[in-house]
């Protein structure tokens, strides 16, 4: 609400203040606040004085190695002949009930932990192609990140994933 009335310029947002309710007693207090010099944002000095890069900071931008098709698009693919390798980086559990036959399973968390040990089923050709699934096309983007950071150049994320697959 005190957002809207300062978005508004009406009313009289409580700047300054912490308001406290007691909803127990239905009871309001208001606390006065000093500001801190040593505030990053409104001190002094501050240091933050721009927006950040959400999705840099959080790690949800896709790495510029990274490309994405969907589904019908890997489904061509697969039937002239894929031109590197399927990864389904799903659990084993999730692999078991349904998957694309070309696929080769490798885990996220197997990926995510390689650091120095990358699983056996990985090219070391870091300049292969793979195109890389889950179930819905997130943990798959989080793996071309991953192998992104480990050196692999041509990273394919499949759209919609298995869902989408199933669906087709």
């Amino acid at each position: 609400m005190e957002a809207i009335k300062i978005l508004l310029n009406a009313g009289k947002p409580p700047l300054g203040k912490l308001v406290h309710y007691d909803a127990l007693n239905t009871e309001f207090r208001n606390f006065n606040l000093r500001k801190d010099p040593q505030c990053c944002l409104c001190g002094q000095q501050p240091t933050v004085t721009e927006l950040i890069d959400y999705e840099v900071f959080c790690g949800t931008k896709p790495p510029n190695t990274m490309t994405e098709i969907s589904v019908s698009e890997l489904k061509q693919k697969i039937e002239s002949g894929l031109d590197g390798i399927l990864i389904d980086v799903r659990l084993p559990q999730e692999h078991v009930q349904c998957s694309i036959s070309e696929s080769v399973l490798i885990p996220l968390p197997e990926i995510e932990n390689a650091s120095n040990d990358l699983p056996s089923n990985l090219p070391s050709n870091k300049n292969q192609p793979l195109y890389i699934h889950c179930k819905g096309g997130v943990r798959s983007a989080r793996a071309c990140t991953y192998l992104s950071e480990l050196g692999y150049t041509q990273l394919v994320n499949i759209a919609g994933g298995m869902d989408a697959w199933l669906e087709l």
